[in-house]
């Protein structure tokens, strides 16, 4: 039996994944019975064929020669499906599992943080509690709502920078209850980035619009396929890569607009949600 074969469960079904060279190579099988695509025939998605791998693996029918495809071909098939079933598969595999792979060579359901990991974290709400003279479990209660955890451990190794900058906004912030001042306020703190509000502004709308263009060629690259244009698939795929990327790029914008002048803070927020809104379905 291959060795590097793992099984990944989506709502009770199994998607086997092979690696090769790094690079997670999917169960044509298994995504299709996901996606209700009855023949899963490798000639019928139109796959580039250096992307497709066959290998012998033993099933209770004896060893039968399985055929596995690498991300890009995984793309095609997905885009093949119209089923609802379809966006949230292509969520789970492009938002969650792809992007954990990448970063730590492979997919753990509900990996978890360690204690270290956490060390930043712990320091921030420690300061907060001391700032704002709240208790720990109101502070930490913020920080699930916002990260959607019940745990802080469940929070990602990739977002705990995200949660730290998030308890420092919350320090600084002058309108929780309970806060009590020693002192004079401190200066507003610099920006992260030496960038003026002009800059911060300029960035957003282009972001703003990239996101636009790119849901725009989502939105037409059916009708492209169906008259046979060869790049319907490559703008469905840059959409469907750029998504979480672009909802990263409007939390960054998030923190950043938290130092900017009042007067560009007003203009950029509301392309936020807009911005979210764009890179989801």
């Amino acid at each position: 039996m291959n060795t590097n074969i793992q099984t990944f469960t989506f709502k009770s079904q199994n998607v086997r994944v092979e690696y090769r060279n790094g690079d997670p190579m999917f169960c044509l099988k298994d995504v299709a019975e996901i996606l209700e695509i009855k023949d899963a025939k490798s000639r019928n998605f139109n796959l580039n064929q250096k992307g497709v791998e066959i290998i012998p693996l033993p099933t209770k029918g004896g060893i039968q020669q399985i055929t596995f495809i690498n991300e890009p071909n995984l793309y095609r098939v997905i885009f093949r499906s119209n089923k609802p079933e379809a966006v949230k598969f292509q969520d789970w595999i492009f938002e969650e599992v792809i992007p954990q792979i990448r970063k730590t060579g492979g997919y753990q359901v509900g990996q978890k943080t360690t204690a270290d990991d956490r060390t930043g974290l712990r320091q921030a709400v420690a300061a907060l509690v001391g700032r704002k003279g709240i208790d720990y479990s109101s502070a930490y209660s913020m920080i699930h709502q916002r990260f959607n955890v019940e745990a802080i451990e469940d929070i990602p190794a990739e977002k705990l920078p995200e949660a730290v900058a998030y308890v420092h906004a919350l320090t600084l912030h002058t309108g929780l209850t309970g806060e009590v001042l020693d002192r004079e306020p401190l200066p507003t703190p610099q920006p992260a980035l030496p960038i003026s509000g002009n800059a911060l502004y300029d960035l957003a709308v282009a972001v703003r619009y990239g996101a636009w263009a790119i849901q725009m060629g989502r939105d037409v690259s059916l009708p492209l396929k169906q008259l046979g244009c060869k790049q319907a698939v490559t703008m469905w795929t840059v959409w469907a890569e750029t998504r979480s990327r672009l909802k990263a790029a409007a939390n960054a914008l998030e923190a950043l607009n938290a130092h900017a002048d009042a007067e560009h803070a007003e203009k950029i927020s509301p392309m936020l949600p807009e911005i979210r809104n764009l890179s989801s379905v």
